[in-house]
């Protein structure tokens, strides 16, 4: 099993009471995925997650955390494995699509939170001017993390404030934490400017789109703000990556996004490589990926001749 989110560890559950030998590999230092990392620890109750995790070695799962697999040990793998489980998740960051967002002090908002989870020394000081692009809740989460260290947090977000699909309590506890919100702007580009940086953007406006679909955002154009900053969260979205496959296994198992087609049992279009959670399903929750995982062990089972009578 490739990934340690909720779909690998439900699969990796249910395989090893039915007596497989199971294996979980994962690149963080601990199981869980973006359910984990992704949310602040004042958010989630850490200890269900250990629980789970000593659920799976009590019942013979081998972890193996820190963990990258790369094009030839997944060849490996499925050499020496009846199936192989894909479940990394959407851990690359989208970008921001706008000059200045390699300089340093540009952060993406997963990343940020994940090494605040594992110990990593923040970038974020008591005192500094964040501004978070975005308008989910990884945004809301950077911008409440930032908050309880110290700074003073901005969120940029290009819609209305009711166009926001962060959950409306979460954005509300963020504005009772005094985290600022500035909405219908545009990022237009990040300057540098005398040890800080310059976050430029324009006014939009809201015009009519596509039947059925929510207005979008048009840029004013010939109006730039500016908010001088320390540094620049952006939390944008996350999409699949499969950089750590071959070019070709790759082109085998995902369309040109990244995203994984799968039958009625999970299984890719290579034989014996099944696949679940975000990867597949676009429904990005935990929930999903469970389901998306109890699907790939009934196919397993099925096709190894273990379901139950």
């Amino acid at each position: 099993i490739i990934g340690g989110g909720p779909s690998g560890i439900t699969v990796a559950y249910y395989l090893v009471i039915r007596g497989y030998d199971v294996t979980i590999y994962d690149g963080l230092p601990k199981l869980g995925g973006a359910t984990f990392f992704g949310i602040p620890k004042y958010r989630f109750p850490i200890s269900s997650l250990d629980k789970q995790v000593d659920l799976l070695v009590a019942a013979g799962v081998t972890i193996k955390v820190n963990t990258r697999v790369n094009a030839e040990m997944f060849d490996r793998l499925r050499e020496e494995n009846t199936a192989v489980f894909i479940g990394t998740g959407l851990m690359k960051p989208r970008a921001l699509r706008a000059p200045g967002e390699d300089l340093p002090g540009v952060l993406d908002a997963l990343s940020f939170l994940t090494n605040q989870h594992i110990g990593k020394p923040s970038p974020i000081r008591k005192g500094d001017i964040v501004v978070v692009v975005g308008g989910g809740n990884t945004a809301v989460d950077a911008a409440r993390v930032s908050r309880r260290m110290g700074a003073d947090v901005i969120i940029a977000y290009r819609r209305r404030k009711e166009d926001m699909p962060a959950d409306w309590e979460e954005l509300e506890d963020a504005e009772a934490e005094n985290v600022a919100l500035i909405c219908q702007n545009i990022p237009l580009r990040v300057e540098e400017k005398d040890g800080q940086l310059d976050f430029i953007w324009g006014p939009s406006e809201m015009v009519a789109d596509k039947p059925g679909r929510r207005p979008r955002p048009k840029l004013i154009e010939g109006v730039n703000n500016h908010l001088v900053c320390d540094k620049v969260i952006v939390a944008v979205g996350q999409g699949p990556d499969l950089s750590w496959l071959s070019p070709e296994m790759a082109g085998q198992v995902a369309d040109k996004g990244g995203w994984i087609a799968v039958d009625n049992d999970g299984m890719t279009k290579i034989e014996d490589v099944y696949a679940g959670g975000d990867l597949v399903n676009e429904t990005a929750d935990a929930i999903s990926a469970i389901a998306d995982g109890l699907k790939v062990v009934q196919g397993i089972l099925r096709k190894t001749a273990k379901a139950p009578k």
